[in-house]
């Protein structure tokens, strides 16, 4: 067996995705890499161990080229791909731009893959990114400014959300099982087996920064080292290793740290991110940044998570704003954090009346929340430590019907005792100011009303002065809430 085979083979091999795979498309460009990728996958489903695997060749068009060169690459890589009996599509980038081409280009190209990969019911994307291209790639993250995760280079094997023309997720499993492969190796190959491939003019063209580091920091590089290439992979590769342990932890400590809500913001729980050291801080809010926040706010950068690791651990200011960019805002509240776009205003909840019309029997708040009004004698010992929350009233038998559960209203008011027994009224919402309730769950917290419309108890924070009971002797009644775990 020819040694790049070889190699491809023990590289395949060891990833188990590979062994799962059933269809896979190839990206196929027309270039040396994709070229060779395409005759070695060729000779690879010639094995007998994996003939029962489907090959399915994807070819771009980004008309950024003159129509004959398109064409003539098209037509190479559909003559190939008929030869060696490959299905095969073929795509093409309508609208091309003239700012930020490279990233436009590439996302095209990967919503063309992800619409081949979903019409084809095909679950392996593999590419021919080789040693050369990730090195580049990594040079060119440094120059323009990278994180944690960008240093890691063009990654060999992951699992990748793409998006199809009709905006719907398709997860894929994409292989690189060339990225060990010098360039140059590619070249020998296709030389030694006539492999037809063609040449992309724009690739010498200085106008592009990753020519510009190809044919010029590279070369320096490699002369001072030969082994440049391969230092650059091994260090790639402990920055990989290095940032999946740290996502890891992250992940296995994610839902105390923070959580999204129905509404598509999120909220940081600033004690338990303060409880983290000062390292652990910065590159957990850096993992979220960059596995989180990403598609709402792209281009964060160092002086950006600066700002957000202040916001955590400054007293001084509670109510601070920090601008993201891109539309949104991190805000202090308190104890947390919410990240939302900027001008988000909290919509209170429909109005909703849950009459407490049955004694002694829980009813549904919700599909995890309960609440009932039980007579003393019916209450055991056993219901009130399951319940999260307990009200002990007394309740003369004619008052006993006409109570209900709602949400908060603008403008409510509660009757609340003094220490001296007079009573005097306190907003609800300045009640939830003082206990520092974030905004987007105040209208979310439910009140217990009398038949005159009076507010009993809001939950779980502070109780009126109706119906409490003088004396242990003369409770007649316990309203229970609990929460219910499925």
């Amino acid at each position: 067996m020819e040694a790049l085979l070889r190699q491809v083979k023990q590289q395949l091999e060891s990833w188990p995705e590979w062994k799962s795979a059933h269809k896979i498309v190839l990206a196929i460009s027309g270039g040396v890499d994709s070229m060779v990728l395409l005759d070695l996958m060729s000779e690879m489903v010639k094995l007998q161990e994996y003939s029962d695997k489907e090959i399915i060749v994807a070819h771009f068009n980004h008309q950024l080229r003159s129509p004959e060169e398109h064409i003539t690459e098209q037509n190479l890589v559909k003559k190939q791909a008929e030869a060696k009996g490959f299905t095969y599509f073929l795509g093409k980038w309508e609208t091309p731009v003239e700012v930020n081409v490279e990233a436009a280009a590439r996302d095209a190209r990967y919503q063309f893959f992800a619409d081949v990969l979903k019409g084809s019911e095909a679950d392996t994307l593999m590419t021919g990114h080789h040693l050369n291209d990730t090195v580049e790639t990594y040079l060119m993250r440094v120059l323009r400014g990278t994180s944690m995760k960008g240093s890691r280079g063009i990654p060999a094997n992951y699992r990748r959300i793409l998006t199809d023309q009709h905006r719907h997720a398709v997860l894929v499993n994409v292989l690189r099982p060339l990225i060990a492969v010098p360039k140059q190796e590619l070249y020998d190959y296709a030389a030694e087996f006539s492999v037809e491939y063609l040449e992309d003019a724009t690739n010498d063209s200085h106008k592009f920064l990753r020519n510009r580091i190809r044919h010029q920091l590279v070369p320096f590089f490699e002369k001072e080292n030969p082994q440049f290439l391969n230092n650059m992979l091994a260090l790639q590769e402990q920055f990989q290793a290095s940032y999946l342990t740290h996502f890891e932890d992250y992940l296995a400590i994610e839902p105390q740290l923070l959580m999204r809500a129905e509404q598509g913001y999120w909220i940081l729980y600033v004690p338990t991110l303060r409880d983290l050291s000062a390292n652990k801080l910065k590159t957990y809010l850096s993992i979220f940044f960059e596995e989180r926040l990403i598609e709402d706010v792209p281009n964060y950068n160092k002086a950006m998570l600066d700002q957000m690791h202040q916001l955590v651990l400054n007293d001084s200011d509670p109510n601070a704003v920090v601008m993201l960019g891109a539309g949104w805002e991190a805000v202090r509240q308190y104890d947390f954090i919410y990240i939302r776009p900027s001008g988000f205003v909290m919509e209170p909840k429909e109005e909703q009346i849950i009459r407490i019309d049955q004694m002694n029997q829980w009813i549904s708040l919700s599909e995890d929340e309960e609440l009932g009004l039980f007579e003393i004698d019916f209450v055991t010992t056993r219901m009130k430590n399951e319940a999260d929350h307990l009200l002990t009233l007394s309740i003369p038998d004619h008052l006993t019907d006409g109570f209900y559960m709602r949400h908060r209203q603008d403008g409510d008011e509660m009757a609340v005792v003094r220490a001296d027994q007079t009573i005097f009224h306190k907003k609800i919402s300045r009640i939830m100011i003082d206990q520092k309730i974030p905004s987007d769950q105040r209208f979310a917290m439910w009140l217990l009303c009398d038949k005159a419309d009076r507010i009993v108890w809001l939950i779980p924070l502070k109780y009126s002065g109706l119906y409490q009971p003088q004396q242990t002797d003369t409770i007649t009644h316990i309203f229970l809430y609990r929460k219910v775990r499925k």
